[in-house]
C-alpha cells in the first residue's frame, strides 16, 4: 500500500466510513461553511471515480471530538513503469483549525500530529462561502 495513516495521540480514534456519519458539521456562519466528513469523503470518491480511479483501501481517523478528519485513499491500478501505485491523503477541521488539504503521490503519510507528506500538495482550501 502507498499510504500510512497514523493515529497515535490519545484524542484520535480510527473509525469506519459508517462511523463518520455520526459526526455532523457545525452550523455555518455568514463567512464560514463547514463541510461534514461524509460530504467531503463522498466528494473525493465521486471525483476519483470520474477520473477512472477505483479505491483499493481507505482509512479514516477523527480527533478533537470528531471535529478533525484525517484520511488516506489507496487507488486501484498502477502508474508509471507499472511498479507504483497512487495514494491520496486528506485532512480538514470543522473547528476552524484546518482548511481542506489533500496530498498525493506514490507514498503518502498522514498523521494526527499534523505530519502531512506526499509528492504534491494539491489542495488547500478554506471553509469560506
Amino acid at each position: 500500500m502507498g499510504s500510512t495513516l497514523l493515529s497515535h495521540t490519545g484524542e484520535t480514534e480510527l473509525v469506519s466510513y459508517e462511523q463518520l456519519k455520526n459526526y455532523s458539521a457545525p452550523d455555518p456562519t455568514r463567512t464560514w461553511r463547514p463541510i461534514s466528513h461524509t460530504e467531503l469523503v463522498d466528494t473525493m470518491r465521486e471525483s476519483l471515480s470520474e477520473f477512472g480511479f477505483g479505491l483499493q483501501r481507505e482509512q479514516f481517523a477523527v480527533a478533537r471530538d470528531g471535529k478533525r478528519l484525517f484520511a488516506t485513499f489507496d487507488l486501484d491500478g498502477i502508474i508509471g513503469d507499472g511498479r507504483q501505485g497512487l495514494s491520496i491523503g486528506l485532512r480538514h477541521g470543522n473547528d476552524k483549525s484546518l482548511s481542506v488539504q489533500t496530498v498525493g503521490g506514490a507514498r503518502v503519510f498522514v498523521c494526527d500530529n499534523m505530519m502531512f507528506s506526499g509528492d504534491m500538495i494539491s489542495l488547500r482550501h478554506k471553509h469560506s462561502t
